[in-house]
Formats: structure tokens, C-alpha cells, sequence
């Protein structure tokens, strides 16, 4: 079945924005630093006026935390800190959820109390950060100096302190080294920024690349610990970063010519590498939205909102801590939250800025606001020539069943690449192939799908639109059927690929062999109409009439759920075939 090209090819269901940063994801010790993460309903009530119980602020806040809705939360808890005479607990949680839902001030007004009740590493951690903001090093150093054995403490102060060390370079240009054991994901890789930002290539020469990669860093992470390395000219662990990085990204032009710099020693100037961290104030930001980023890989999400709402206080327009919050809030099913999150980035180049606009766009068509999308994409398009954008377009309104506009904006970026197209814009003639085959445009879908198939061979969602086509074209029958078959041995737990192979069976008149095919594809979606379909016409042909029709009812059952044009069609033929049986157009022999 063809619509299994439609998972997540180059627009789709959003599940996750795009994060420039990558941890191993190495346990960091104590992760429940907030709360716990038991699941509940959703009680969402909290804006109607109510009798004020401790109870019941006590249970609507809970509730309020664990389905992303920090702000209600905060409301609840505090107002149970101030209506019980501020106990410890009560305090801490309200000072907890105060940072967590972006209210620094008042997180800070019950920290100074907590703090003088008793020592709480989180209350610590907390002052300490909003003596950065005031700028009083000083003081930060204070709040976070002595002895603790929490996981916070462990893992998180270790590293602020030394960032707090981090010297005016003009008055001490060889500073001493603060010591930082690189005990965990966090430590190994801030010892190497700090190495880094020291300007100390013996202490970085400590650290090799080799066991960088075998840490587990990914991405944007990784590279910037290669630019590092390059920068002091430690070449052979930088090419050997590059040359990691590049596996997975072959055609990255920036990362090719950063390889070849390593190669040759030879650094250009116009290479563009991430440049050291400069001031202790930056190295703390980084700090706490790369703890955040440690604990939403974890899925520690209220720990990982903790740390990013205090990078965001200390940096609000930084792109890292509004990017995890970002995403918490998608995993929140808080969508107007998440484009709220990246509205607040001012990205520092025009790269970084159009991503978070495409990002939004996404997020515009979760939350069924296409206009908006196709706006800001427009405009990204005309005005800065953006060829993602205008694919972007291009597959709004695929996803829309608009076929005939998203075929103009296909071409339109064919028409802004030029002669540039290549082997990395295979999705490219991937989508506009499946345009151009709902159009029945069947000439220029086979050549768009093949093209984009010669560039990936093993993709099996190409191999299995352009094997379904031609078998429901009657056409090529023999080469579609090995296509499908490769691609249910690459993807066996897909039902549309499982299907696309049942249904070539029945194509070619092989109707037992394509029975429990079908069955298969069934089992795997049962509540797919075309799947049903196909499983009720199979079943018709070897005889089994009765269990056909059973099939047909469960396939209108489902389609009259939907309410698209496909379904239309398909809800009239299921009506037809339940009442007079298949025509012998059906039978497709």
C-alpha cells in the first residue's frame, strides 16, 4: 500500500524539533531531582473558581506538574507554601515549580528561605545562579562551595565552580587549571571546554579523541569538541572526530573541509569553527542547559525543565535551553508552548534563524493553523531563496491532498537549485514522485521515483510506492515484485509494505499466496480501510465469501471514520461490494 510513504519523509507529524546538541546518555546518578513521574489524568479545571482547600490545591497542582502545565502548578503550590505557614516542603516544591514555569523571581524569594531553615543543594544551586545574573562571582562561588552528597551536588557544582574560576584572560593569560575529574558525561565534556577556553593544549592533549567517541557524543556536540581540538592544533584527534562525524553525514561540505584541515594541518582562515567559551557567565549557561539536554535524553523531563528555565534566566534569548523547553512542551502536548519556546531564540546567523522558522511552520500544522505555516514559509522562500522551505510547502499540501499545488511548489524548488540537484536532494524527487503519481501523471512519477530510488537503492519506502504503483498499474509486475519483497525484508513490521506485497500477489492472479500475506499486513494495522480491503477481495477469490464480507464491513466500519476524498471512494466501492459482491472489474486477474 502506497500511503506508507507518507510516515515522516520530509514533512509529517512532528515528534521531536531539531536539537544542535548530543549526549552519550550515561546515567548522571540522582535524576529525581523534581518529582516524581507517575502518569494521572488530566483534570482541566484548574481556571474555575474554587473553594481554596489545601487538598485540593495540593492535588490539582500535582496533576497540573505531571501534564506540563507548570504555571497552574506553581499557583497551587505556592499559594500551599504562604496558606500552611511556608513548611520546608511545601517551599521547596513551590520553589521548584517557580523556576520550572519561568517565575526566577519568586524561585529565588522561596530559595532565601529555605535556605535559612536548612542546606538544600537545589536552593543553593538556585542563589547561586541568580548571583551569576548580578554578576557577584563572588557570591556564586559561595553558594556553591562545600561538601554534598546529592546527585545535584555531585554532578552539577563540580562544574559551575569551575567555570567560576574562568579568569579576565587580559589579567591572567595562563591561568591555573581548575581541577575537574571527567566522572561523568557532563565533567568530561566540560573539561574539555574548559580546556578549551584556558587555552591549556597539554590538558586537552589528556583528553583523546578516542575516548570522546567511545563516550557517546553525537552531532553539534561532538564537532565543537573537534573544533577544539583543531584549534590547538592536535590535528590527529580532530581528523579522527571529523572522520567519525562524517560517516553518518557524507556530504557535509563544512565538515569535509574541517577533515581536510586536520589532514594537512593546514588551518584556513575562513573556516568557520564554534568559537571557545569566552566568560565564566557563558561557560555556566552552557553548563546547566547541557545538564538539561543530559536529562531530557534520559527522559527525566521535570529535571531537564528545572535546568533549562535557569540557562534561559541566565541567557533568554539562547538558543539550547529554549529548544529543550521546546521540546518538552511537544512531549507535553503543549504545542502553542513549544513555538512560544522558539519564538523567544534570536538565533546569531541567518542559517539558525530559518530553521526556527521552519520548526514553527511544523508546529503551525499540529496545531492546524496551515496559513501561518505557509506565510512564514512563503516568505523564507521568495526573500531568501530557502529550497527547505519550499519543499516545506510542497508538503503541506501533499499532506493536505492538495496534489496539484504542492506539484508548483515541488518544482519551484527544483527551479532554485538549478543545476545543483544531486544525490542529497533524493527526497526531493521522492515527493514530487508521489504528487505526480496521485495525479495519474504516471510517466513523470516513474521517472522522479526512480531517480530518487538510484540514490537510495535500500530505502524501502521508495522501493515500496514505486513497486505498489506499478502493480496497481498492472505494469512491471515481476521487477515490483522484488522491490516489495526487498523492502518487507528491510522494514518486515510495516503493514503497508506488507500489504503492498499481498496485493502484487493478487495482482498477478496468485490468490493463496496472497491470503495470509494479507493477513500479515492486517494484523499489523487492523484498523487500516484499504488494508481490509484488500484481505475481503483475496479472500473472495479462494471461495471464502462469507469471511470477505466480514472483511468489506470492518474496512466501511473504518473508513467512515475518516472523512477524505480516498475514503469517499472507497466507503461507495465497500457499500457496492457488500450488497451485489465484486464487480468483475474487481477481480483484477
Amino acid at each position: 500500500m502506497k500511503n506508507g510513504a507518507r510516515l515522516a519523509i520530509i514533512g509529517g507529524v512532528m515528534t521531536a524539533l531539531t536539537l544542535g546538541w548530543g549526549f552519550a546518555t550515561g546515567r548522571l546518578g540522582q535524576q529525581g531531582l523534581v518529582g516524581d513521574q507517575e502518569s494521572q489524568g488530566y483534570i482541566a479545571m484548574f481556571d474555575v473558581p474554587t473553594r481554596p482547600t489545601v487538598s485540593g490545591n495540593y492535588l490539582s497542582g500535582r496533576v497540573a506538574q505531571r501534564n506540563g502545565d507548570w504555571d497552574t502548578a506553581a499557583k497551587r503550590f505556592d499559594w500551599l507554601a504562604d496558606a500552611a505557614g511556608m513548611p520546608t516542603d511545601m517551599a521547596q516544591r513551590a520553589m521548584v515549580l517557580s523556576m520550572g514555569a519561568g517565575q526566577p523571581d519568586r524561585a529565588v524569594a522561596l530559595a532565601e528561605t529555605i535556605i535559612k531553615q536548612k542546606k538544600m543543594d537545589l536552593a543553593d544551586l538556585i542563589l547561586a545562579m541568580d548571583a551569576v545574573k548580578k554578576n557577584d562571582l563572588d557570591l556564586a562561588r559561595k553558594r556553591l562551595s562545600g561538601p554534598s552528597e546529592s546527585g545535584l551536588g555531585q554532578n552539577v557544582k563540580p562544574v559551575l565552580l569551575a567555570w567560576l574560576s574562568l579568569p579576565d584572560k587580559s589579567k591572567a593569560p595562563t591561568p591555573a587549571l581548575p581541577v575537574l575529574k571527567p566522572t561523568n558525561p557532563l565533567a568530561f565534556y566540560h573539561a574539555i571546554l574548559i580546556s578549551d577556553a584556558f587555552g591549556r593544549k597539554d590538558e586537552l592533549a589528556r583528553l583523546p579523541a578516542d575516548a570522546v567517541i567511545r563516550a557517546g557524543f553525537i552531532g553539534k556536540t561532538l564537532e565543537r569538541l573537534g573544533d577544539a581540538y583543531l584549534r590547538h592544533g592536535l590535528f590527529n584527534q580532530a581528523g579522527l572526530i571529523y572522520a567519525h562525524l562524517l560517516i553518518d553525514a557524507p556530504q557535509d561540505k563544512q565538515l569535509i573541509a574541517k577533515r581536510d584541515a586536520a589532514k594537512t594541518g593546514i588551518v584556513p582562515a575562513d573556516l568557520s569553527l564554534v568559537a571557545p567559551i569566552a566568560t565564566p557567565t557563558e561557560g555556566i549557561v552552557k553548563t546547566n542547559a547541557d545538564m538539561a539536554a543530559l536529562l531530557f535524553q534520559e527522559g527525566a523531563m521535570d529535571s531537564a525543565r528545572l535546568f533549562a528555565q535557569i540557562a534561559a534566566y541566565l541567557d533568554p534569548t539562547g538558543a539550547e535551553s529554549h529548544i529543550i523547553l521546546a521540546n518538552i512542551s511537544v512531549s507535553d502536548n503543549r504545542l502553542p508552548d513549544a513555538i512560544k519556546q522558539l519564538e523567544a531564540i534570536k538565533p546569531h546567523d541567518k542559517a539558525a534563524e530559518h530553521s526556527i522558522i521552519r520548526q514553527i511552520a511544523e508546529l503551525n500544522i499540529e496545531i492546524k493553523d496551515p496559513a501561518s505555516a505557509l506565510q512564514s514559509l512563503s516568505t523564507l522562500a521568495k526573500e531568501h531563496n530557502d529550497v527547505q522551505a519550499q519543499m516545506q510547502i510542497g508538503d503541506i499540501h501533499r499532506n493536505q491532498e492538495n496534489f496539484a499545488p504542492a506539484l508548483d511548489a515541488y518544482n519551484a524548488a527544483f527551479k532554485m537549485l538549478g543545476d545543483k540537484v544531486g544525490a542529497q536532494h533524493w527526497e526531493l524527487f521522492y515527493a514530487r514522485g508521489m504528487v505526480q503519481e496521485r495525479l495519474k501523471n504516471y510517466k513523470e512519477a516513474d521517472a522522479d521515483l526512480e531517480k530518487a530510488l538510484s540514490y537510495q537503492p535500500n530505502h524501502p519506502y521508495i522501493l515500496n510506492y514505486l513497486g505498489y504503483s506499478w502493480a496497481d498499474r498492472g505494469k512491471n509486475l515481476d521487477k515490483a515484485l522484488a522491490m516489495i519483497s526487498r523492502a518487507v525484508r528491510l522494514q518486515p513490521d510495516d503493514g503497508y509494505i506488507t500489504d503492498s506485497l499481498g496485493w502484487i500477489y493478487y495482482r498477478m492472479g496468485e490468490y493463496p499466496k496472497a491470503v495470509p500475506v494479507l493477513e500479515d499486513a492486517v494484523a499489523l494495522m487492523p484498523y487500516d480501510p484499504v488494508i481490509n480491503d484488500h484481505l475481503g477481495d483475496a479472500y473472495w477469490q479462494v471461495g471464502r465469501k462469507s469471511e470477505a464480507r466480514f472483511q468489506w464491513q470492518r474496512a466501511l466500519n473504518a473508513a467512515m471514520e475518516d472523512d477524505i476524498s480516498d475514503d469517499a471512494d472507497l466507503r461507495a466501492q465497500l457499500s457496492d461490494k457488500l450488497e451485489n459482491g465484486p464487480k468483475p472489474a474487481d477481480k483484477k486477474s
